[in-house]
């Protein structure tokens, strides 16, 4: 990739991203907007070098000038350290939280091993790594230059750094019924002066100090930002977290937990950015689903499943869980009364119907009121 200067890319992503919509500058169309790029730049990447590298080190949704600096940045590598970057950002995604939380064969092969090192051995047989051409050598070399990896004294192996504990695994769906994951916890992150530090940057700084925390979401911009970790993390490990201060990008950085409306607020404005990156229903073929407020549904049915189990968790007269706040209020939104339903609206909450004798979702609103809205209304505009 050497051979094109970062000047000579940008006309070459422009034009392939005039091909795509807005709505198009996602993970899931990288192999076709890849595909494209290549044809134009006639650069020397391989097209599995090329979605590794993006795949990784692109946010859930890019922009124009995201793809722009990465390739520009990729554009002085000469070819041999470029696949090394490939391979290292794909051995470190298998080893991540967000893949071991849900990819069996992994979380198999570590849990076997008394230091928790998969051979190199079984790390080659995996498909990413064939396409990209990787042997022994190339494993070892790519763990070594890893700040999350690190080798067994004999050579045949690659584990977590320090080996960290693995994450709690997500029980999948039954055949039948959709499982609501429990609640994360939300920190909110601030720092005195303006940063140009990245969510990566600052995941990666919470993670050096709190190596056993699993972090399942971040965000940050200008001067604060945002981290989501486990929802099962003990009150003695967030006290720790929240007691002193974290060191980032030259500065101090002040953490506290989010509760009561800071927390709606913050699901209010980033819940579908959250559930973005955390792949929410990433196997559903999106363009056959139902999208509620960035949550898809195979059919109402489903969806009516979902609905159901929301209700039943959450205790009368208890607020639900802001963290579905967007998925209702986009439900909300199919109802033929939204108008004047919405005004005011603060949040939602459970009670018992007036009309069907039987536990129902209310609407609260800033005035501390609350009115009943009939979730059937709204599902029947989706049929």
């Amino acid at each position: 990739m050497g051979s094109s200067s970062s000047k000579d890319l940008k006309p070459s992503i422009e034009s392939t991203l005039h091909e795509f919509s807005v709505e198009a500058l996602s993970k899931s169309n990288l192999p076709a907007l890849i595909d494209s790029f290549l044809e134009k730049s006639h650069i020397s990447i391989t097209k599995d070098q090329l979605i590794a590298i993006s795949d990784n080190e692109l946010p859930p949704e890019f922009s124009l000038q995201d793809l722009f600096s990465l390739h520009s940045k990729l554009s002085s590598l000469p070819s041999n350290k470029l696949n090394l970057q490939a391979i290292k950002l794909q051995i470190e995604y298998y080893f991540s939280d967000s893949n071991l939380r849900r990819d069996k064969f992994f979380r198999e092969l570590i849990e076997k091993s008394v230091e928790g090192y998969i051979q190199i051995s079984d790390l080659l047989k995996c498909k990413r790594l064939i396409q990209l051409n990787a042997n022994d050598q190339l494993i070892r070399e790519a763990a070594e230059c890893s700040s999350e990896l690190e080798i067994s004294p004999d050579g045949s192996g690659v584990r977590r750094n320090g080996n960290r504990k693995i994450p709690k695994k997500i029980i999948k769906a039954t055949k039948n019924r959709e499982i609501i994951e429990p609640s994360p916890i939300i920190l909110s992150v601030e720092v005195l002066e303006e940063s140009k530090g990245s969510w990566k940057q600052l995941r990666d700084s919470f993670k050096q100090k709190h190596k056993d925390i699993e972090v399942i979401y971040c965000r940050f911009s200008g001067k604060e930002g945002n981290i989501g970790i486990n929802g099962s993390t003990s009150e003695e490990e967030i006290g720790k977290i929240l007691y002193e201060d974290l060191e980032f990008e030259g500065q101090s950085a002040r953490i506290w937990k989010l509760e009561g409306d800071s927390l709606l607020d913050f699901w209010k404005l980033h819940g579908s950015h959250f559930d973005l990156c955390n792949n929410q229903s990433k196997n559903i073929k999106k363009s056959k689903a139902i999208n509620i407020g960035g949550r898809f549904f195979y059919s109402t049915e489903k969806l009516k499943e979902f609905l159901k189990e929301l209700l039943e968790r959450t205790p009368e007269g208890q607020n639900i869980d802001p963290q579905y706040h967007n998925f209702l209020h986009a439900l909300l939104r199919h109802h033929p009364s939204y108008e004047s339903k919405s005004i005011g609206l603060k949040t939602f909450s459970t009670g018992m119907s007036e009309i069907v004798n039987s536990k129902s979702f209310f609407i609260v609103k800033e005035d501390g009121s609350q009115q009943e809205f009939n979730i059937s209304k709204c599902l029947s505009s989706l049929n």
